[in-house]
């Protein structure tokens, strides 16, 4: 956002908070759900060469833009965050392809070429959950930021993800929500039923859709990889959601922040060693 249009929210914040607490959270509840639109760089262009396109409907009539590379092999599903889109993590499908996989992305609700204005982290969860029943199951999963918060969340829920690959996963959702609302001047008035609005609307609360928590109870396999320098999503939040998740190994690198991570030679090469089990080079 521009520093016109922080102006002209926090004007509003301001303004609504004080007619109720509960206005407020509404324009809160409305922005923190409601991603900016996405231009696609050129070098996803080019990575999304040879992409068969198809829309997959979901149970509430929102369609989903869905791609596939590939035909036969060992399933793939490449998972993109908030504020991304499918062809951001296209880096991965011809590599996998040439690993003899077939390669599944999507563009998440509201985001990309698929259809609604608004999604939450357990939306994202469930549309996860509805290409992996439609297409799935799959034998490796590979997920970015709260892309990777959501397939966790996924897993969690029975989802047949295969092996995790978790990119700059976000666990502090409570925090995210916290921050957002202090930068737009929002007051502490507004958060309580701000979470009951999201929990309402999106079937859980922030408070519960924390992946540190729930990792004990995850059985795949799982990568998590972070980088010290992320400063969307601070490493802590990758080291919390390793250090609870069993069968999971943190890699940890330095110096290409949240998404330049997803272009390093290095991660690839250890990504997609081990979701295609491939992975001896990674325990080292």
């Amino acid at each position: 956002m521009n520093s016109t249009t922080v102006r002209f929210i926090r004007a509003a914040a301001s303004a609504s908070s004080a007619l109720s607490p509960e206005l407020g959270a509404g324009l809160l509840h409305r922005l923190f759900t409601t991603p900016q639109p996405r231009r696609m760089p050129e070098r996803e262009r080019v990575w999304m060469e040879g992409a068969v396109g198809s829309r997959l409907q979901l149970e509430d009539g929102r369609a989903l833009q869905v791609w596939h590379w590939g035909e036969g092999g060992p399933s793939v599903l490449l998972v993109h965050g908030w504020g991304g889109a499918a062809s951001q993590m296209a880096v991965f499908a011809e590599p996998l392809v040439a690993l003899g996989c077939r390669v599944v992305a999507f563009d998440q609700p509201a985001h990309g070429s698929s259809d609604g204005k608004r999604t939450a982290v357990p939306d994202f969860a469930r549309a996860i959950g509805a290409v992996t029943r439609a297409m799935g199951p799959f034998d490796g999963t590979i997920a970015h930021s709260l892309g990777a918060s959501s397939a966790l969340l996924a897993l969690h829920q029975g989802a047949s993800l295969g092996r995790l690959a978790a990119i700059a996963p976000a666990e502090n959702l409570p925090g995210y929500l916290a921050h957002t609302a202090a930068l737009l001047g929002f007051p502490e008035s507004v958060m309580a039923p701000v979470k009951e609005q999201i929990a309402k609307r999106w079937g859980a609360r922030v408070d519960d859709v924390r992946p540190g928590r729930f990792a004990p109870t995850l059985r795949a396999p799982g990568l998590v990889v972070h980088d010290a320098d992320d400063r969307e999503v601070a490493i802590a939040e990758g080291r919390a959601i390793a250090d609870g998740w069993a069968d999971a190994t943190l890699l940890e690198t330095q110096g290409l922040g949240h998404r330049r991570i997803l272009r390093d030679p290095d991660v690839i090469a250890a990504v997609l060693g081990f979701v295609t089990r491939r992975s001896a080079s990674i325990a080292a």
